[in-house]
């Protein structure tokens, strides 16, 4: 069969038959629910759905699955889900690879789906499962070989499919901005949708806006960011962490704060580049266009907020914003992913910014 994405299984449909063996592997636990759904909703009605975990799962006990046969629906496929198969995976790679070349291929009486978090693509599974089934990829997207999130096709499937779960229609650009505001965590941007379907629309008004989203979706947590950031102008860092904990101690994901806090502080560093670059070649520079074109909108007191906070960060500190932005945002991807070690990037990011300016 071949490699897919779970972009492609939950907006084009499962593959019709499904094969013996899917193979789900990503950490985007929330796409592999729905794509779960999807599978099953392939199925026939009546069709049986088993569901075993990995953890301490036996091949025999898997195989006797794979082997039993429906009693009151014979004519639809079984489907057994292994759930969290990644310690089934990890500890009966041998045992497991002999049974997916002995039942491979379509049309089977069992279809089986390893959920797992990260199969690695050089392991034998996942290469008998894509030549003799499916493998479904359900991380997040990026644009090529790179490590950078492929905002696009995040944004044209938040419009596209994610959004009409919820009865709402989204434009690009809301759907940027709640990318923007929360991050690639599919989870919390579900949970930001269903808040946007509590709000009414105004008379006449069908689509979502940005401003919207960013006025719905950051509510309390946006005023938080930006007393963080208030706290790290001054210089105050023992206020700054203070802030910090607290929107960490209301549920927040260190992974998912980082985007909220660059969101706002990279307009100022790129607003502080486009300054130097226009004092550079002897051109009047005005701090307000810069932040304008930064990507600051001019609503009511936002355009004069920001502005008071770049003159309070300073030239300095405001000119080292994007490399530190940078340096958290690779621990955050690499060495740093764990969420104890994600907390000690946002605060090693706040610190060197604020005490910075004493």
């Amino acid at each position: 069969m071949a490699v897919v994405h779970a972009i492609d299984v939950l907006t084009d449909g499962a593959p019709s038959p499904i094969p013996h063996w899917v193979l789900m592997s990503g950490s985007e636990r929330a796409w592999r629910l729905w794509t779960l759904d999807a599978l099953r909703s392939a199925l026939s009605a009546d069709a049986d759905h088993v569901q075993m975990s990995g953890d301490g799962l036996e091949p025999r006990s898997l195989r006797d699955e794979l082997d039993t046969v429906s009693l009151f629906a014979s004519d639809s496929p079984r489907l057994v889900i292994v759930r969290d198969a990644d310690p089934f995976v990890e500890k009966n790679r041998q045992a497991l690879e002999r049974l997916i070349e002995a039942h491979g291929g379509v049309g089977g009486a069992t279809i089986c789906v390893l959920d797992a978090n990260s199969v690695a693509a050089n392991t034998r599974v996942y290469k008998l499962c894509a030549e003799h089934g499916l493998v479904i990829d359900a991380r997040i997207p990026t644009e090529g070989k790179s490590a950078r999130v492929d905002q696009g096709r995040l944004s044209r499937f938040i419009v596209g499919w994610l959004a009409p779960r919820h009865a709402l229609k989204l434009d690009g650009s809301a759907a940027a901005a709640l990318l923007e505001l929360v991050g690639p965590n599919l989870a919390a941007i579900d949970s930001s949708l269903a808040k946007l379907a509590l709000y009414p629309l105004p008379s006449g008004q069908k689509v979502v806006t940005s401003s919207q989203v960013e006025q719905i979706v950051g509510g309390w947590r946006n005023k938080t960011v930006w007393q963080v950031i208030d706290a790290v102008a001054d210089g105050e860092a023992g206020e700054a962490l203070r802030q910090l904990d607290h929107l960490l101690a209301s549920g927040e994901d260190p992974l998912g704060l980082l985007p909220q806090l660059s969101w706002a502080l990279r307009r100022l560093g790129v607003a502080t580049q486009l300054y130097q670059q226009l004092e550079d070649r002897g051109e009047k520079a005005s701090l307000t266009q810069c932040l304008q074109r930064a990507g600051v909108k001019s609503f009511p007191g936002e355009l004069a907020k920001c502005e008071r906070q770049l003159k309070r960060l300073g030239r300095h500190r405001a000119s080292r914003l994007l490399d530190r932005l940078l340096s958290a945002d690779l621990k955050l991807k690499g060495t740093h992913s764990n969420e104890h070690r994600a907390r000690w990037v946002l605060e090693e990011l706040i610190l060197s910014l604020a005490v910075d300016g004493r």
